[in-house]
């Protein structure tokens, strides 16, 4: 109807001025029709636009759709954006964003800083923030290259210093997920070298860097940023940290180190929680005689008269198999159920440490002492006895299935992650 009136005007002698080029950019922005309000801005262009100043937010609309249709070459878009640079116009905060991210989806990073630079600081805070939230969205897409990820930061900590705790803890996150934690723990020494309280590292902060780490073995890392805790007068160290230190230094193949945590929070004032006893069993089954340790760990825990639930069983036992102690491991197990301490029913209960979605108690119990157990001999061991003492309960677990690595250990379907 819109095209048919400015068909109408013309067959009648009137022209359209500047105003209707900009009514139909609007228009043909408003039904997806960047073409065509391409073409309406070419027009406007054509008329006397020198002292008309009320096309200048559908500008701003057309380099944004220009942007996102991904059809139209970079030289028209930049074309229309030197228009509104000449004009002295103002640019939205959408439109800088939409052009840094072309900018840096071209490795223009130069370009992108003169554009921010000569922008952004005239914005509110709520137009910056908009702005930054975009780049920080293109910068956590793990579609975006790695080193425009790190040059989206690197402008991000640059030109928007007031970015806080939580949008950094992201960025640091994302370098992890991308199998970059020396990128990761550079975001995490910015935090630490900041002044401002709302963005220096608090201790949840902390626990994130270390888990980073621990997913990706990275022990250099871990040593870095745990010395930075070292370091930090502003954090007291709970017991939930220490915990995170002890799984993340077993993750690192560290389970001596580890264990050392596990003596910390005994002497502290806080003491242990649950998750701690899952986190030093944890390290046991890893660590040389650590059945030893796990054998002190649960005498403790009868003297102090813990509830030994279901779960705190499985790691128990665990970590004495861990150590290739299967005879150990079974008796302990067998003794267990004989006096009733424990059962192999298949109620479901939450895993180890919190962790996850509720499990069938006695797939968890038979499940970790088979994963734990070093090597495949000592694997087949415990399914011959599972086979002929359990055979229940060992066809639940082989229902839920395994998973096998390349040396041939296997390892229940069952997360056995511990929450610090």
């Amino acid at each position: 109807m819109a095209e048919r009136f400015i068909t109408l005007g013309q067959q009648r002698n009137i022209e359209p001025n500047a105003k209707t080029f900009t009514l139909q950019m609007d228009y043909r922005l408003s039904v997806g029709d960047v073409d065509g309000a391409l073409i309406a801005y070419k027009h406007l262009q054509s008329s006397d636009v020198q002292s008309y100043t009320g096309d200048i937010p559908a500008v701003n609309r057309l380099i944004v759709a220009l942007c996102d249709s991904k059809r139209h070459d970079f030289d028209t878009i930049m074309n229309v954006a030197a228009d509104l640079s000449d004009r002295s116009a103002r640019f939205e905060p959408m439109t800088i964003s939409t052009l840094s991210i072309l900018h840096l989806s071209r490795d223009e990073i130069h370009d992108v800083a003169d554009l921010l630079n000569t922008h952004a600081y005239s914005y509110s805070s709520t137009e910056r923030s908009l702005i930054r939230q975009n780049l920080i969205a293109f910068s956590l897409d793990l579609k975006t290259q790695t080193s425009r990820a790190w040059d989206t930061y690197t402008l991000l900590r640059s030109i928007f210093d007031e970015m806080p705790r939580s949008e950094r803890t992201d960025l640091m996150l994302s370098f992890f997920a991308r199998h970059r934690p020396d990128m990761a723990v550079h975001v995490f020494q910015h935090m630490r070298a900041h002044s401002r309280e709302d963005t220096i590292p608090n201790a949840s902060t902390y626990i994130a860097a270390f888990a980073g780490c621990a997913k990706l073995k990275d022990l250099e890392s871990l040593e870095v940023v745990h010395n930075q805790l070292k370091l930090d007068y502003n954090l007291d160290v709970t017991t939930t940290m220490r915990n995170s230190l002890m799984l993340s230094y077993t993750a690192c193949e560290m389970p001596r180190r580890a264990l050392d945590f596990w003596d910390e929070i005994v002497a502290s004032r806080e003491g242990p929680s649950v998750s701690s006893v899952h986190s030093a069993l944890r390290a046991c089954e890893k660590s040389p005689f650590g059945d030893l340790k796990a054998r002190d760990i649960w005498a403790r825990l009868r003297r102090n008269r813990i509830e030994l639930s279901t779960d705190l069983w499985a790691s128990y036992i665990a970590a004495l198999a861990g150590n290739g102690d299967n005879e150990l491991a079974i008796s302990t197990l067998e003794e267990a159920i004989e006096k009733g301490e424990l059962g192999l029913s298949s109620v479901k209960v939450v895993k180890d440490g919190g962790a996850g979605e509720p499990v069938d108690g006695g797939v968890l119990v038979l499940g970790s002492l088979c994963s734990a157990a070093p090597g495949q001999v000592k694997q087949q061991e415990i399914e011959a006895w599972a086979k002929e003492h359990q055979p229940e309960v060992w066809e639940r677990v082989e229902s839920i299935g395994w998973e096998e690595d390349e040396n041939g250990m296997r390892a229940i379907r069952v997360e056995r992650g511990v929450e610090p």
